[in-house]
C-alpha cells in the first residue's frame, strides 16, 4: 500500500470512531425516567384531640300491653235484675246449660227449690233452672214464662228484645228463619238453633209467646215438676 493511501485509511477510521463516541455521549445526557410517586399519609388529629368512633344506639323495644278480654253479652248481668238476663243458646242469664243447679242458686242467692234439688226458681218462678236429676244436678234446660208479678220490661230477653209476652209477629220480624214446631203438649210455637242448642218459643193462646225454653234437646222441656 502506498503511503498516501495508508494515511487516508487512518483518517477515516478515526472519523468513524469519533462518530460512535458522540453517539454514546448523547445517550448519557438524556432526561432520566420519572420514579414512583411517594404515598400521601392521612392527616393526624390535632394535638390533644382523640378520635371518637360513632356508635348507633340500639332500638328501644316497647312491650305491647295485653288486651283485657271482653265478656260475652250473655255473661253480663245483674243477679238481682232479671231484665239484664239474656236469653241465648247457652241459657238464660246465670242459668247456663251444663252448670250445677247448686252453683246457680249460690250465685243468685234469692232462688228457691220448688220441686227438690233438681229445680231452682227465681223471680216468683219467672225463670226456672231444670236439672238432670243427678247429684249434683246439672242444668239441662232454662225456662222463662209470663208472670203477672213480673213486669214485661223486667223479663229476660233475647238479643232482639223478644220476651215472654211478645207476639209471634214480633218473633218472626226479629227472627224470620224461626222454624215452626208443635210442643209435646200439642201447643204451637217456633224454635231457633245454632246446631247445638235450641230456643223454643211456645204459645198457649196461639198468638202470644207464653214460654221460652233453652235446651240442648230438639224438643221442649215437659212440665218440670211433673
Amino acid at each position: 500500500m502506498k503511503a498516501g493511501s495508508r494515511v487516508t485509511a487512518i483518517v477515516m477510521a478515526g472519523a468513524v470512531a469519533g462518530a460512535i463516541a458522540l453517539s454514546a455521549a448523547g445517550c448519557v445526557g438524556s432526561t432520566p425516567a420519572p420514579g414512583p410517586t411517594p404515598a400521601t399519609s392521612a392527616p393526624s388529629p390535632a394535638t390533644g384531640q382523640t378520635a371518637t368512633p360513632t356508635t348507633t344506639p340500639a332500638p328501644t323495644s316497647s312491650a305491647t300491653p295485653t288486651p283485657t278480654p271482653t265478656p260475652a253479652a250473655e255473661d253480663v248481668y245483674d243477679t238481682a235484675d232479671s231484665s239484664t238476663w239474656l236469653i241465648s243458646y247457652s241459657g238464660i242469664g246465670p242459668v247456663k246449660l251444663g252448670r250445677s243447679v247448686t252453683d246457680v242458686l249460690a250465685e243468685v242467692g234469692t232462688g228457691e227449690q220448688p220441686c227438690g234439688p233438681s229445680v231452682a226458681a227465681f223471680f216468683d218462678s219467672a225463670v226456672v233452672a231444670v236439672g238432670d236429676g243427678s247429684d249434683p244436678s246439672v242444668v239441662v234446660a232454662a225456662s222463662t214464662g209470663v208472670k203477672p208479678s213480673v213486669d214485661p220490661d223486667d223479663r229476660p230477653h233475647t238479643d232482639a228484645g223478644i220476651v215472654a209476652g211478645s207476639s209471634f209477629d214480633e218473633l218472626l220480624t226479629a227472627y224470620p228463619d224461626a222454624e215452626p214446631y208443635t210442643d209435646t203438649q200439642g201447643r204451637p210455637g217456633y224454635r231457633l238453633t245454632d246446631g247445638t242448642s235450641f230456643i223454643f218459643f211456645t204459645s198457649v193462646d196461639e198468638a202470644t209467646i207464653n214460654i221460652i225454653d233453652v235446651s240442648t234437646l230438639p224438643v221442649d222441656v215437659k212440665e218440670y215438676c211433673g
